[in-house]
């Protein structure tokens, strides 16, 4: 069987290091798995003990119920033991993140490289392809610097980056699209709202909210002040929930902060009603009822329109309603995407509705697969990414062996 794999990415090279009859793959860049090496700050945060198939739409926004079968026959301990295989061993850490014991993501891609080559892989770098046509029954690519090739099977990996010509020749064959639009990315924001802040100043949890339309979506996490405007977990996860409503706001929107989300808003008002009488003689900025670094809390009393310097003994009412408010729903403003064009992740891509997540073969054109995140569909931080390209990969090249085995076994 002749097959070909469109993308050297992370999904492209698991199939591979999964499939038993070898493949050849097509790669426009110089080298394999560049996106991979990059993960995790070049840790690579490959998978996350917290996946289950019950839980799925904690963390994949698009996707979540067709990837339900997909990761309860490979769950994350199924990703950890198919990588202790290949010699990586794992570890797990906040979150239930797993990296590689040695904090190295090139142990991750050297060994996946080695068992794909190992299993008869051939790959064809600084080759792209540019279409995709159905020939009596074979299927023809068209390459940028090649000429056309035939084969029984085309699998795309190709990530988020589906360029004109190859989606255009796919439109022809019956498929649709979905549009790509940046998700898991930083928040810009007008840091006027926020005085006293200092860039770098991180909270341990929060929660940020904003409306579109009847719509509200929110994220909870560790948060990071920059000089920009908002990073860290709960700003990557929220704009991962809202990638599409961000993008057809033109990414300016009114959103707001809970600096205490783990407390209802009678539990934070209740702890400054006991600061007054416990810590009467204290001056507000000298002590935060919650825990939130020293410049927030400056900036919540400024935005309070209260004076840092009073004593809690002389802290009336309406002043003390105004700090609950703003310590439970701090306005602020979005007002772009920080670092443009240097996100990991797009939403969108071939539409879900057109592939069988029981083998990852498209509906419209038997022979033709489709792995991760070329599909419309993508995931918050944390491994969650990764671990829908090895869990569809995997699909995938189990079918095929299957398929192989029963041609085998009928000779």
């Amino acid at each position: 069987m002749k097959i070909a794999v469109i993308g050297a990415g992370a999904s492209g090279v698991f199939f591979a290091a999964n499939l038993n009859c070898g493949a050849r793959i097509f790669e426009a860049n110089a080298s394999a798995l560049k996106k991979l090496l990059l993960t995790g700050g070049g840790r690579c945060n490959f998978t996350n003990a917290k996946i289950s198939p019950g839980r799925l739409s904690e963390y994949y926004p698009r996707g979540a119920n067709n990837l339900r079968k997909c990761i309860f026959d490979f769950g994350p301990k199924e990703v950890v033991e198919a990588f202790e295989d290949m010699g990586v061993v794992s570890k797990e850490e906040a979150d239930g993140r797993i990296f590689p014991a040695s904090d190295k993501a090139s142990d991750v891609a050297g060994a996946l490289m080695r068992r794909a080559r190992e299993r008869g892989s051939i790959f064809v770098f600084n080759s792209s392809a540019r279409s995709v046509g159905r020939v009596e029954n074979e299927f023809e690519i068209s390459f940028s610097n090649a000429g056309a090739e035939r084969f029984d099977a085309v699998v795309f990996a190709v990530g988020g980056a589906w360029t004109a010509p190859l989606r255009d020749s796919l439109i022809k064959l019956g498929h649709s699209f979905e549009p790509p639009v940046p998700s898991l990315f930083a928040l810009k924001a007008d840091m006027r709202q926020f005085p006293d802040f200092k860039s770098g100043t991180s909270v341990p949890k929060a929660k940020i909210s904003a409306k579109f339309g009847a719509k509200k979506l929110c994220a909870e996490g560790a948060l990071l002040f920059a000089h920009f405007g908002l990073s860290g977990p709960a700003a990557l996860k929220f704009s991962s929930l809202a990638a599409r409503e961000l993008a057809a706001c033109n990414y300016n929107c009114a959103a707001h902060i809970n600096f205490a989300p783990q407390l209802a808003a009678a539990e934070v008002e209740g702890r400054i009603a006991a600061a007054r009488t416990v810590h009467a003689k204290r001056l507000l900025k000298n002590f935060c009822p919650i825990e939130l670094p020293s410049g927030l809390w400056l900036s919540i009393l400024k935005k309070s329109s209260v004076p840092d310097d009073m004593a809690y003994s002389s802290l009336d009412k309406i002043s003390e309603r105004k700090i609950v408010q703003n310590l439970t729903e701090f306005a602020f403003d979005i007002t772009g995407r920080a670092f443009e064009g240097g996100e990991f992740v797009t939403c969108g891509g071939l539409c879900r509705r057109e592939v069988d997540f029981s083998t990852m073969q498209s509906r419209i054109q038997p022979g033709l697969f489709f792995l991760g995140e070329c599909l419309d569909i993508d995931a918050i931080t944390g491994g969650f990414n990764l671990h829908a390209a090895w869990s569809t990969a995997k699909v995938c090249a189990n079918h095929i062996n299957k398929k192989l085995l029963e041609k085998f076994l009928k000779k």
